[in-house]
């Protein structure tokens, strides 16, 4: 429960419908908060400074807003390195080379994460050591219909209304037929 205090006459007073702060369970997540608002200072404060034209705070919103959509993706899915995708695929030695390739080919979907692609996990079948068949056909849907492999994940992981309680379609990666059905229907849809 979120608590208020109010200063009367120079002493705390707390609300009586809002009990004290537990130093116990709220403070960590206080002190966990304001470091990562020291961190995204220390951050973004040059770079904004490094900029000659002014960011509107609607962009550097926005900006943040996709970099927490591809931290939750990362959280859930992961989103593994060249070298980590050779080693799902059964490279026995660390492998740059099969990702790329593979990605340069439409047969895996790669997204560029600062000076390096990464690879969202749910395209694996990692028992198998294999990326999903579905998503080269994925891939290529989309890219007949102008859309980025960005785009794609995007759609991949926000609930649609194809799906039943409107699912995300990742939900249904192992059912191609369906999915595909999905894709082809958003991708290709005209207004």
């Amino acid at each position: 429960m979120v608590t208020t205090q109010h200063r009367i006459s120079g002493r705390a007073h707390h609300s009586p419908e809002m009990p004290a702060l537990r130093a116990s369970e709220e403070a960590p997540s206080l002190a966990e908060a304001l470091e990562n608002v020291q961190r995204s200072i220390r951050a973004l404060g040059p770079a904004m400074a490094a900029n000659p034209a002014p960011a509107s705070p609607q962009l550097a919103r926005s900006l943040q807003a996709a970099e927490n959509v591809w931290r939750r993706i990362g959280a859930e899915f992961g989103l593994f390195s060249s070298v980590e995708v050779g080693a799902i695929l059964g490279a026995r030695k660390p492998n740059r080379n099969a990702a790329s390739e593979k990605r340069s080919a439409g047969q895996l979907i790669g997204i560029l994460r600062g000076n390096s692609y990464r690879y969202p996990g749910f395209q694996f079948d990692r028992e198998r050591g294999e990326i999903l068949p579905v998503i080269s056909r994925l891939i290529t849907l989309a890219r007949e219909n102008g859309r980025s492999d960005e785009d794609l994940v995007h759609w991949l992981i926000s609930p649609s209304s194809y799906f039943q309680e409107a699912h995300r379609p990742v939900d249904f990666i192992r059912e191609e037929h369906l999915l595909l059905a999905a894709a082809k229907d958003q991708f290709e849809a005209s207004w």
